[in-house]
């Protein structure tokens, strides 16, 4: 989550690379002199021309691939932009302990497993990483390195994030909609649908009483005492929830007009008459009803807290960023590609 929210997701949409402009300024950092291939240098970090060079051509080649291709005045200021995401990279790399890393391998092999069991076969998956650019390599070093961003960051940002209990209780006491449950039934239908299975048209007059009679015998066999739940399973048209005996947790708002007026108006335990709606004909039972309810503040406080930090680390993170190029005393020389004009450099 936080390495998204520093590089805008470089690794994965090439477009969204323009995204960072203005996040970290550029204007504190001095030309130093060049130094054969060397763009940057600072404490402990380096960028060389063949890093941009070779993200940059990943990023062209998924960019083509996409139909995103900036224009040729945009090149230089684009691949200033990739540096500054590269220096990034490096700062909080720099950064990590031994912790970080052991995690941060964790999680990116499961991240690269996960995305490769979901394709249709291993070699879709390398088709898929061509298209973006990537090697097998390449890209689980990338998700590696966005995985060791995310553990520095919340080690040294986010874990110093602490919510005071009153602001979390005035943001409780200021938006009570949020926490109010509104009411919900539980109920059990029976459906006898007035449409062609296969086209979904209406079925004609003649068959829409004989199914209109069925149900009503169907209502007559539970009010006698067959048990519904069986009714249900043998005689359904609902077929989605037949798995689940017919049952339906419903909120005013969800279902149509005619099936909620009846569903909430019954007691329960209580079977409705036969109610007619634009997918046919409807006995409902009601089971259950859970008034509506306003969540505790106890309830509420996971949610408000992971909100604050979310925001804190959203507001503080960029003077982070700013604190770390200044430490490490990052120096662009001459031969850095210079920011165009607007990227708030």
């Amino acid at each position: 989550m936080v390495w998204k929210m520093i590089l805008s997701s470089m690794w994965r949409r090439s477009v969204l690379i323009f995204v960072l402009a203005g996040l970290v300024p550029g204007s504190g950092l001095s030309a130093a002199p060049a130094d054969d291939d060397l763009l940057v240098r600072g404490k402990g970090i380096e960028v060389r021309l063949k890093e941009l060079t070779d993200t940059y051509e990943r990023l062209q080649t998924s960019m083509v691939n996409t139909g995103t291709i900036p224009a040729p005045e945009t090149v230089e200021g684009f691949k200033a932009q990739i540096l500054d995401r590269l220096i990034l990279s490096k700062l909080l790399e720099a950064r990590a302990t031994d912790q970080d890393r052991k995690r941060a391998q964790f999680e990116s092999t499961a991240s690269v497993e996960g995305m490769r069991s979901q394709a249709s076969s291993p070699q879709d998956f390398e088709k898929q990483l061509a298209r973006s650019g990537h090697t097998l390599a390449t890209f689980q070093r990338e998700r590696f390195l966005e995985a060791l961003a995310n553990n520095v960051v919340d080690r040294e940002l986010k874990s110093t994030l602490k919510p005071e209990a009153t602001e979390l209780k005035r943001r409780y006491e200021e938006s009570p909609d949020r926490w109010t449950l509104p009411e919900t039934i539980r109920v059990a239908q029976l459906l006898i649908s007035t449409r062609n299975s296969t086209t979904g048209e209406e079925v004609p007059e003649e068959s829409r009483k004989k199914r209109l009679q069925q149900i009503e015998e169907l209502r007559t066999r539970a009010v006698k005492g067959e048990e519904f739940t069986a009714l249900i399973r043998q005689f359904s048209d609902d077929f989605a929830s037949k798995t689940r005996r017919g049952e339906y947790i419903v909120t005013r708002g969800q279902m149509l007009i005619e099936f909620e007026a009846a569903a909430f108006s019954l007691k329960p335990g209580q079977l409705s008459d036969v109610v007619s709606t634009q997918l046919g004909y409807h006995l409902i039972k009601l089971l259950d009803r859970t008034p509506e309810k306003r969540r505790s503040f106890e309830e509420a406080e996971p949610v408000l807290r992971a909100q604050w930090i979310a925001e804190e680390l959203n507001r503080r993170l960029p003077e982070y960023l700013e604190h770390l190029r200044k430490e490490a005393a990052v120096e662009l020389t001459a031969l850095a590609p210079k920011p165009s004009a607007g990227d708030g450099h």
